[in-house]
């Protein structure tokens, strides 16, 4: 690289550095304010939005939600231990396919 290159490079350098200095010390502003009022209420949020999806991944579904011939599966194929865990976790709605099975 050249040496006139260089000093370009380094002028335009010193100058951004200045600019941006001068802007910052004349508009400074007051910082930003987050205020949570737990007292204020606007309405209900529906609990179907805060779901859960589940993956097309691995044994998720095949060998997992659902095992058609398992002794541990419905009539249907259901495995009845998996639901009985998901019912602990209070899981609103649960979406299948979800999440890049889904997209894809």
């Amino acid at each position: 690289m050249s040496h006139l290159l260089i000093r370009i490079v380094t002028v335009i350098a010193a100058l951004s550095l200045l600019l941006a200095g001068l802007t910052a010390a004349h508009g400074q502003q007051a910082p930003a304010r987050i205020k949570i009022d737990t007292d204020r209420t606007i309405g209900e949020v529906n609990p179907l939005l805060f779901g859960n999806f589940s993956e097309h991944l691995g044994r998720m579904i095949y060998g997992g939600i659902y095992e058609e011939g398992s002794p541990l599966s419905d009539q249907d194929g259901y495995r009845k231990d998996v639901f009985e865990a998901v019912k602990q976790l209070n899981v609103s709605i649960l979406r299948w396919p979800g999440g890049n099975f889904a997209s894809g």
